[in-house]
């Protein structure tokens, strides 16, 4: 017997569970979902409930340097709430963080999608001088979770927060900071907090410059 028995997917596999108003809606909204490294296709899903996804792009200055970060959270469920830390009043809980030093003002554009409930994902670029940087992050409802950025694999286990630095001969060094799950609004005293130590500074004066 090959197949698969698993309580997540059988509305997937049900066709009779689909919720064609969600594939209607999705399909009004397809035009204004372009510019990300994967395209958003419209696929039926069945109904569910989400507490929803958080995204938000902030700038930091490090050590002189100019930094964009791109934080992703997951709303508290029933279906993820083994996820969070132990404090009962965290409402949204960062899945992962990417900090890339860019020195340019440009758009980054950026989407957390919630159509493959319980498991979610985002995805987004970041534009530099040098080049540009796509991103998808895989979060199962399970605790493990994985980033891709340029094809390289970030096995989030590792580490929720990932600091890149483009070269200017294209290559890129990057720092995998072995965090675990936070509370989103704790990633900026976070970032304040580390970028003051010496493994940081010592990271970002060796590659920054060049």
């Amino acid at each position: 017997n090959n197949r698969i028995d698993s309580l997540n997917y059988t509305g997937v596999l049900d066709h009779s569970l689909w919720d064609y108003q969600l594939l209607n809606d999705d399909l009004e909204n397809i035009s204004i979902n372009t510019k990300f490294p994967i395209k958003k296709g419209v696929f039926p899903v069945p109904s569910y409930e989400s507490n929803g996804v958080a995204t938000e792009l902030f700038e930091v200055m490090i050590a002189g340097h100019r930094f964009v970060a791109v934080k992703f959270g997951l709303g508290r469920g029933d279906y993820n709430k083994h996820l969070f830390p132990n404090e009962t009043n965290v409402r949204i809980v960062a899945v992962f963080t990417l900090l890339v030093k860019s020195d340019e003002e440009l758009l980054n554009p950026f989407l957390g999608f919630s159509r493959n409930h319980p498991d979610y994902l985002a995805e987004g670029s970041f534009k530099t001088a040098s080049q540009n940087i796509d991103w998808l992050v895989i979060q199962p409802q399970n605790n493990q979770g994985a980033a891709i950025v340029n094809m390289k694999y970030f096995d989030l286990s590792n580490g929720r927060f990932v600091m890149i630095i483009p070269q200017k001969d294209n290559s890129f060094r990057f720092m995998q900071v072995p965090t675990r799950f936070m509370e989103f609004e704790q990633i900026g005293a976070f970032i304040e907090k580390e970028k003051k130590s010496e493994e940081w500074m010592k990271f970002i004066q060796m590659y920054a410059g060049n």
